[in-house]
This record gives C-alpha cells, sequence and structure tokens, in this order.
C-alpha cells in the first residue's frame, strides 16, 4: 500500500501534465509509418485479391464456379475421376476434363443406357443433346458415367459405400471399366488437392468456428476481469501460475501427438473423405506446426517467468491498487470489453487481408494426355511439350499436334508479392495488438496515477475516467505504447544474454 503522507504530499503539487509536451515523438512517426504501410497493404489486397477464389473451384479453363457467367453452377464435376488415381496434386494435374455444374450427381448411369431427362445438367454450358450423348461424350463435353458423389469445397468426389455390382456394369469413355478402388484413388487425389489449398480454403465454411472462440474469449475475459477484482491478488497469482504451465502442456501435447501419429504404422493412411478438417487431426504435420507455433512463445513466456519472478509480487501488489482506483464494476467491464473488441477487430482484418493476398497471383496450366508425335514446341525447355509441362491455353491449343492433348488448369500460384506481404501483414497486426494492449496499461496507469499522486479522487474519475485517461495517454504516452512492442522484446533479449554471459563468464 502506498503511505497516506505521499499521497498528501503530492496532492498540493501543479497538475505535471501541464507542464509536459509530446514525448517519443520518433517513435510515434515509425508506428504511423506502419500503419500507413499496412494500409497499403489492404488496399492492395482489395485490388488485386478475390475471396470467391476460396469458396468455388476452377474448371479446366480455370473459369471459376458459382462466379460471373457460372453463377448458378457453383460445383466441379470430374468427367471421368478414375484417370486422377495415382497422380499426385503437386506433381501433375488430373488428366481428365473438369466442369462446372448445378448440383452433384446423386445416382448411377452410363453411356450404355443412353441419353436420359436432366444429363444436361452435368454436361458443360450449353450443351446440345440433340447431337447424341456418344459424340458429347467423345467431345469431352459430357460424362459417360455418374456415380452417387457428394462436394468436398465445391469438388464432386464419389461417395463412400457404393455398390460395386452398380460399379462393375459401367465403362469409360474408352470402354475401359470402373473400380471403386480406382474411385478411392481418384478420390484422394481430389482430397489432397483441395488441402493443398490451404487452411484458408475452409472459412467460407467453418468460419462459425471461429466466431464461437471470438466469443468464449470474450465471456472468460469478463469473467477474469470480474474476478481480478474482486479476489486480485488470488487471482492473479493463479493466472501467474496457470499461464507457464497451460502453455508448456500444450506444447508438449502437441508434440506428443506428432510423434505418436509418426510412429503409427497408419499415421497418414486415414481415409481423409471422412470431413474436410477433421483430417488435419490425422495430420502428424498439423500437430508438428501447432508445436512449434505454440513452442516459441511459451519459451519467451518461461523465461520471462524465470527472470522477472522477483517482481511478480511487487507487480500484484502495485496492480491491487490500481483496482482499487475504480469503484465502479461497470466501468472495469466496459474497458475490458472496448480493449477485446479493438483486438479482435484488429484479428479479423487480419485474416480477411490475409484471404485477400493468398487469392493474389496467376493460375497454372499444365499439359495432360501428351503424346509421342507432339508438334508444339515449349519455348521455355526449347523441346517439345511433354505430360505436367506448364502450357498457355492460348497457344497450345492451336499448336499441339496431338489430338487429345489439353492445356488444363492445375493450380493457382500466389504471387512472390504476396508472400512477402503476408508476413508484413502479420507483423504489423501483432504490432497494433501490442499497441493496443500497451495503450490500455497505458490508461490504467495514468487513472493510478492520478488517484495515488494527483489531487483528484477515484471517484471523481470513475465517472469520465476512461475518457481522461485515454486523451493523457494518446497525448504524453502515444509513442511509448507504440513502440512497447519493441522495447518489451529488446529488454527479453538483453535480459537473456545477461544472464547467458554470466553464467559462462561470470561476474
Amino acid at each position: 500500500m502506498i503511505p497516506d503522507n505521499e499521497v498528501e504530499s503530492n496532492s498540493g503539487h501543479k497538475d505535471s501534465n501541464q507542464q509536459r509536451s509530446c514525448t517519443e515523438v520518433t517513435c510515434s512517426y515509425l508506428f504511423g509509418a506502419v500503419c500507413l504501410g499496412w494500409a497499403g497493404i489492404v488496399v492492395y489486397g482489395l485490388l488485386s485479391g478475390n475471396l470467391s477464389q476460396l469458396q468455388y473451384p476452377r474448371n479446366s479453363t480455370g473459369e471459376l464456379c458459382g462466379y460471373g457467367n457460372l453463377a448458378h453452377r457453383p460445383k466441379l464435376l470430374y468427367l471421368d475421376i478414375t484417370r486422377c488415381a495415382g497422380i499426385s496434386p503437386a506433381k501433375g494435374a488430373c488428366p481428365t476434363p473438369q466442369i462446372c455444374i448445378e448440383e452433384c450427381p446423386g445416382t448411377y448411369w452410363s453411356l450404355a443406357q443412353g441419353g436420359s431427362s436432366g444429363l444436361e445438367l452435368f454436361c458443360k454450358l450449353g450443351a446440345n443433346l440433340t447431337t447424341g450423348i456418344s459424340q458429347l461424350v467423345v467431345e469431352r463435353t459430357c460424362p459417360a458415367y455418374l456415380v452417387p458423389s457428394r462436394s468436398v469445397q465445391g469438388r464432386c468426389v464419389p461417395a463412400l459405400g457404393l455398390a460395386e455390382s452398380k460399379i462393375a456394369a459401367i465403362k469409360t469413355e474408352d470402354g475401359g471399366d470402373i473400380t471403386a478402388d480406382r474411385l478411392s484413388e481418384g478420390r484422394e487425389h481430389v482430397i489432397m488437392s483441395v488441402e493443398n489449398d490451404g487452411l484458408f480454403a475452409y472459412l467460407p465454411d467453418y468460419w462459425w468456428i471461429a466466431l464461437l472462440c471470438f466469443l468464449f474469449t470474450l465471456v472468460l475475459t469478463l469473467v477474469w476481469t470480474v474476478l481480478a477484482k474482486i479476489f486480485t491478488k488470488p487471482v492473479l497469482m493463479t493466472t501467474f501460475v496457470l499461464c507457464p504451465v497451460v502453455c508448456v502442456a500444450l506444447s508438449v501435447s502437441c508434440m506428443a501427438r506428432f510423434v505418436l501419429l509418426k510412429m503409427g504404422s497408419n499415421a497418414n493412411q486415414v481415409d481423409s473423405f471422412i470431413t474436410n478438417m477433421s483430417s488435419y487431426w490425422y495430420n502428424m504435420y498439423t500437430w508438428l506446426g501447432l508445436g512449434i507455433i505454440s513452442g516459441v512463445p511459451t519459451l519467451f513466456i518461461v523465461l520471462f517467468f524465470i527472470f522477472s519472478s522477483k517482481h511478480i509480487r511487487t507487480s500484484i501488489d502495485i496492480t491491487e491498487e490500481a483496482m482499487q482506483a475504480f469503484h465502479s464494476p461497470k466501468l472495469i467491464l466496459i474497458f475490458s470489453l472496448i480493449i477485446f473488441l479493438v483486438q479482435v477487430l484488429l484479428i479479423l482484418l487480419l485474416v480477411t487481408v490475409a484471404c485477400l493476398l493468398s487469392t493474389t497471383g496467376s493460375p497454372e496450366y499444365r499439359v495432360v494426355q501428351a503424346c509421342q508425335s507432339e508438334t508444339c514446341k515449349n519455348n521455355k525447355t526449347e523441346k517439345m511439350f511433354e505430360q505436367n509441362d506448364i502450357c498457355e491455353p492460348s497457344s497450345f491449343t492451336d499448336c499441339t499436334g496431338c489430338p487429345k492433348a489439353q492445356c488444363v488448369f492445375h493450380q493457382f500460384n500466389p504471387s512472390t508479392l504476396g508472400y512477402f506481404l503476408q508476413v508484413v501483414n502479420l507483423v504489423a497486426i501483432i504490432w497494433l495488438l501490442y499497441f493496443v494492449n500497451s495503450l490500455g496499461c497505458l490508461m490504467i496507469a495514468t487513472v493510478f496515477g492520478d488517484c495515488y499522486g494527483g489531487n483528484r479522487r477515484a471517484e471523481d474519475l470513475s465517472k469520465n475516467g476512461i475518457m481522461i485517461s485515454f486523451r493523457t495517454s494518446c497525448r504524453y504516452h502515444l509513442g511509448t505504447a507504440a513502440c512497447a512492442p519493441l522495447k518489451q522484446v529488446s529488454c527479453c533479449l538483453g535480459d537473456t544474454l545477461g544472464y547467458v554471459f554470466t553464467a559462462l563468464y561470470g561476474d
């Protein structure tokens, strides 16, 4: 507790803020430059990105299903998905045409049955069935067969548990047989191509999970704030103990899961068709990444508690004194809610900008069904085009000498600038999050200082303390809050290196 005589001796002094001016101008300018740079990244993402690419797949010509002229056809159908069997999406494209359709097929059909009502829904847009279904199959406008399918990120793949007797009666366009194993291998190709798109591709379907996490965090924050007001010292002591314990437990559990999956004989053989997102649960590299991501901050937290253990009790006493400055629980809740909402808004902006940047780049096309008699020359290799060579559809179609060779869409490649801007976007948002947190701490410190070092009472500050402390912090401490992350990192590294050199070389 601060002695009463000190409070009384300080109450007669003139408010020190009247003799101060703006400080840490350099840090303020640096922070302003970072904000302007991040704003430029946002503008670049809005102008160059397209969030529809995360929600809809592309057909063989590179057009987005469910977008533009194909707005009523959001699903992607592989005319013969068995041709995708055994092909790694990272190395080659599936050598079968892919077209946009309205809904995935829900029944069995084969070319031997002839034309039927509604078949035009599974053909290319504008297909004329009066030409004859056999001719349309040869022209690769319509599929030679259909099987019940379900959608995986907009891509139609054969459903599980298909009747083998019905599959055995189906033939491909070349008259080949179809087996359940070939359909399963083709399905795996599609699943792997979806996983290669990254986590951003799942946001349109799983955004509600992130929303629930934010709401849970909000409730937890408000509950913790109320408890900290009532039982300040016990809550803070419990937090100091649980924070490193939970972080270490999280890192260890992730690495243990990684080791368990790696040692298992079927670690990566689990059928990824279970659900789109749940396949990450069975992927050992998911847990390795989470272990590394959680391990780095855990290391800093543990080092911080080790090197600052002597000051924890003092900080708890000071915090307990500061909490007494807020006599209104409603004021504490409002203060915490404002900081939380601002940080949530920044995180949402981070995710939105990251999604936009991930869609900046150019589509990549590759040659499929190439032949030995190819007459079209690849200018990059100075040889004739071969299977899976990168190509340009506009020139390859008129150049190729193979009857079935095509230049089809393979994948979308983000630009190098996009990768760089992703890193800058992440750093800028982390900086802004630290800034908001530091500004909030300075606002609390301002209230604490005015109560115990100034001539105002806590009851007076509780009425409009937020606005008073906000104006004071922005006027006199904006640079301090802006450069707080740099100061914390430099101090932590300096203390760590100091302890290391002392341990190695002595005093």
